[in-house]
């Protein structure tokens, strides 16, 4: 039998087969429904950031650009008022948007899943 090396076609337990999910460590990520539906569907394979790595989420980045630059020190007295300085903060975002971009590139150490995805396709090269 020819060993295949390409991890795309090494069979069901390369990469391929398998949909990545990186999750932060929100609860409603972990609750039962949502462990019955993942042990229903094995195609998909769960990596929770690490708690306290809210930096890595570029959402939780863009919320925290949103406290900082509109919501602190703001005087809002209603929740009608709150929304609007949202709104306000979104439709001037959005006028000239930026992507995030980290500022430092990342190394092999600090990116926890990397080590993972290393150890899978080294044993679907390791199996042949």
């Amino acid at each position: 039998m020819k060993c295949n090396r390409n991890p795309r076609l090494a069979g069901p337990g390369s990469l391929i087969f398998g949909i990545q999910l990186i999750m932060d460590n929100y609860g409603a990520h972990k609750t039962k429904l949502i462990q019955n539906w993942l042990a229903k569907r094995p195609r998909f394979h769960v990596h929770f950031m690490p708690t306290s790595a809210s930096w890595l989420n570029l959402v939780q980045r863009w919320f925290a650009l949103l406290t900082e630059r509109q919501l602190r020190r703001g005087v809002h007295r209603s929740p009608k008022e709150l929304k609007a300085a949202i709104n306000d903060f979104i439709e001037h975002h959005n006028t000239d948007p930026k992507p995030f971009i980290w500022q430092k590139p990342p190394t092999r150490s600090s990116i926890p899943w990397q080590g993972f995805v290393n150890e899978l396709t080294t044993q679907d090269s390791r199996s042949c």
